[in-house]
């Protein structure tokens, strides 16, 4: 009898430990069509907790949320704020608030399209697309207070235009791409380090890739993993490793068979493989959910076909479930096209659709989802998507050290 109970128990551990919350960004729907932060659990049952407007909280974001170790979610949007140039904010889940804590500008940098990160420092670290010194794009320092530094202004030679998010290495060090600039002005692979010191550590020359639209990822503490929208073999893209110290290889060219150009960040998943999205491409032209080893050689998993979303745009994420997660810009609902929400599982090679975005809602994820931390953080979103429907939120807004 006793033995029966112990199997029982680990039984229901594993089943709750299965169902776990999601919270991720839509860029368009919700009130006036600006944008969402969602949660969404595994079951598929979604709850839009937040509303973008075209006031000062924000409007269009594309990139991930973070989350700090009180609970408290970052993010950036692209678009509205003071200086319609966006901002950056956080989100109170146990007040079910939004605090702007930087409106961008073309002095500080502006049109953050990537993710945050939050450093080892337990500072909020991104980049800009355009604006600062050089007109082109910058790396910044954030505190979750709102204190914000300009850390490099990116100008040509240097790199230019940044589009996805910086990581930290495990030896202190900030590594990143821009998606232009360099040699060639087809973008870089660079590395700032503790010291504030930054070196272009590889220039894409189009034949080797050109203009990374997503995020390096790293393997095994040294090497740099990423993909390129554009050139190699069939100028469709290609899978790349690079060495902190610039040592670069070319894995693999992308071509339509594979999918092609593709625009996310490379996701090291817990099997030992680095699985990925094309945005076009595929036996569809829809895109394709693709997995490669470390040698670059490529499966393709899934084919896009309009009803289980196309165009994918967005960082695929590993849940403690063992399942990966992406999001899809378009495709789904027959009618709207505005999105899915996917998993796939590693070890049954099963696809699916756990949730089509609607007009009604949030709509066109370009960004992915992310984890919750812990159930206390799943039961506050939870009660922020209950009284979403009951209040209306104002935004704060904190501008500490913003130089306007």
């Amino acid at each position: 009898m006793k033995k029966l109970l112990i199997t029982i128990s680990i039984a229901a551990f594993q089943y709750c430990g299965a169902q776990v919350t999601l919270v991720g960004m839509s860029s368009h729907g919700g009130f006036g069509n600006h944008g969402t932060i969602f949660s969404i659990n595994t079951s598929g049952s979604l709850d839009t907790i937040f509303n973008f407007n075209e006031g000062l909280n924000g409007c269009s974001p594309m990139g991930n949320l973070v989350q700090d170790t009180n609970g408290n979610l970052y993010g950036v949007s692209a678009s509205c704020g003071k200086f319609s140039l966006g901002t950056l904010f956080r989100y109170n889940i146990k007040s079910h608030s939004l605090t702007t804590l930087v409106d961008f500008n073309l002095a500080i940098g502006a049109g953050p399209t990537g993710s945050l990160i939050i450093g080892s420092d337990g500072n909020l670290y991104g980049m800009t697309n355009v604006g600062g010194a050089k007109g082109k794009g910058t790396i910044y320092k954030c505190t979750p207070e709102g204190a914000f530094s300009i850390l490099q202004n990116f100008g040509g030679d240097e790199g230019a235009s940044p589009v996805g998010n910086l990581i930290e290495g495990s030896d202190g060090n900030f590594y990143g791409m821009t998606r232009l600039g360099g040699d060639f002005n087809s973008g870089v692979v660079f590395k700032y380090t503790m010291f504030g010191d930054y070196s272009v550590i590889h220039s894409f020359s189009g034949v080797d890739g050109s203009q990374p639209l997503g995020s390096l990822t790293i393997v095994n503490d040294s090497l740099l993993y990423g993909l390129t929208y554009g050139g190699g073999t069939f100028n469709s893209g290609v899978v790349f490793k690079c060495s902190i110290n610039g040592n670069y290889q070319t894995l693999s060219s992308f071509n339509n068979a594979t999918g092609s150009l593709p625009c996310g960040t490379l996701l090291n998943a817990q099997d030992g493989y680095l699985y990925g999205t094309t945005y076009y491409g595929g036996s569809n032209y829809l895109g394709t959910l693709f997995r490669c080893d470390l040698s670059g050689k490529m499966a393709v998993l899934t084919n896009f076909d309009g009803s289980n979303g196309s165009y994918p745009m967005s960082t695929l994420a590993m849940a403690s479930d063992g399942n990966i997660y992406g999001t899809t810009s378009s495709g789904g609902d027959a009618t709207a096209q505005a999105g899915v929400i996917f998993r796939y599982n590693t070890t049954s090679n099963n696809f699916s659709s756990i949730y089509q975005f609607s007009g009604s809602g949030p709509a066109m994820a370009q960004g992915g989802v992310i984890e919750m931390n812990t159930p206390t953080h799943q039961n506050a979103l939870a009660q922020a998507g209950k009284m979403h429907k009951h209040i209306s939120r104002k935004s704060t807004h904190s501008r500490a050290g913003i130089a306007e």
